[in-house]
């Protein structure tokens, strides 16, 4: 980790969800998506300009039951 350079490490990702709550629990589903891949070349970072969009590699559902708060 360095501080000066510590940005160009970061993921972003977007997305959105709802929530049900049932007063005794809470049903969440979320899509998400990934803006910046860390892990790509660098020029190649940004998922939107550099590639075509699959689901399967750029997008994630996700499902939590849980207490309400």
């Amino acid at each position: 980790f360095e501080w000066n350079n510590f940005y160009n490490d970061m993921g972003i990702g977007s997305g959105f969800g709802t929530r049900f709550d049932f007063s005794i629990f809470l049903l969440r589903i979320d899509l998400a998506m990934k803006m910046r891949d860390p892990l790509e070349p660098a020029g190649e970072r940004l998922i939107i300009t550099s590639r075509k969009l699959t689901f399967r590699d750029d997008f994630t559902i996700q499902f939590g039951i849980g207490y309400p708060f």
